[in-house]
């Protein structure tokens, strides 16, 4: 099977156990390979250019930018059976809201839907990592990026997208004790624009799923059904400053936004998502 938004990222034609990757902004699902490769079962990794593809056609005279909301349509209309979501910073983001979706059509199916058909692609469980209720800082005393910080980050990414995302790479790495130099390296080999650079529609891709940052507070606009297992991972001396997210385990691994390429918090990862199979 290889449907249009997501990569293979393993496959295991022996096992039903099925895994959804959804990576942060700007990343591809090549920062979990490492990941993947040691657990059980098929996964699957979303393609940020392809899902773009699928909801923005700029043909259109009249088409406005895609929004979060759509991009959680779009997920939810490719994703055809049961299996465990893992998502990183808005990669959380999006899974958590589709997880929510997903349980709320199971609970409400439309009239051409019987209820085993809107239950078929139930989530088995969420894991987020470095995902905060929002995005950006709504008040002095809430965790989440300051909106002048975020709101000039946007402007440089529009003038200079290059030297902006290698900028924030490193955002990302800060924080991080040890290896800081192999774990940014180990990150930038899944950045988007490192593949393809100089790509104008891959620039307008990432402008536009960079203000999706702003379009969601989860915990109101996504909740997660009672007992659903949900687990939330931050890191401890994150520059982005995620945090607030509802979640029935909430645990700590790493120091930086790039816990997922820290060994001793890969490590710990492992072992919550190797809970989950049995």
């Amino acid at each position: 099977m290889t449907p249009g938004i997501w990569n293979i990222l393993k496959q295991d034609p022996e096992s039903d156990l099925f895994w959804y990757w959804l990576p942060g902004w700007s990343f591809t699902p090549a920062v979990y390979a490492e990941l993947a490769k040691q657990l059980p079962g098929t996964h699957l990794g979303l393609d940020y250019p392809t899902l773009y593809n699928g909801l923005y056609n700029p043909m259109k005279a009249d088409e406005t930018a895609p929004q979060f909301s759509d991009a959680v349509h779009k997920i939810i209309s490719q994703t055809a059976r049961p299996g465990h979501w893992v998502g990183w910073s808005l990669g959380g983001a999006l899974a958590r809201a589709v997880c929510s979706r997903l349980q709320t059509q199971s609970a409400s199916p439309s009239q051409n839907q019987s209820p085993s058909q809107a239950s078929k692609v139930q989530p088995l469980s969420l894991t987020t990592m470095a995902t905060g209720n929002t995005f950006l800082q709504y008040n002095v005393d809430e965790p989440g990026m300051a909106a002048d910080v975020f709101f000039n980050f946007c402007r440089s990414f529009d003038k200079m997208p290059a030297k902006t995302l290698k900028r924030f790479l490193a955002l990302c790495c800060q924080g991080a004790t040890a290896n800081g130099e192999n774990i940014q390296r180990e990150l930038a080999t899944g950045l988007l624009r490192y593949q393809i650079a100089g790509d104008a529609d891959r620039e307008a891709m990432l402008s536009t799923s960079l203000q999706w940052l702003t379009q969601y507070k989860l915990n109101s606009q996504y909740p997660l059904a009672e007992g659903f297992r949900s687990t939330a991972i931050y890191a401890s001396d994150d520059a982005l400053k995620p945090g607030g997210l509802k979640a029935t385990n909430v645990m700590t691994a790493g120091h930086s936004h790039a816990l997922i390429a820290e060994a001793d918090a890969k490590q710990v990862i492992l072992q919550q998502l190797g809970t989950l199979h049995g």
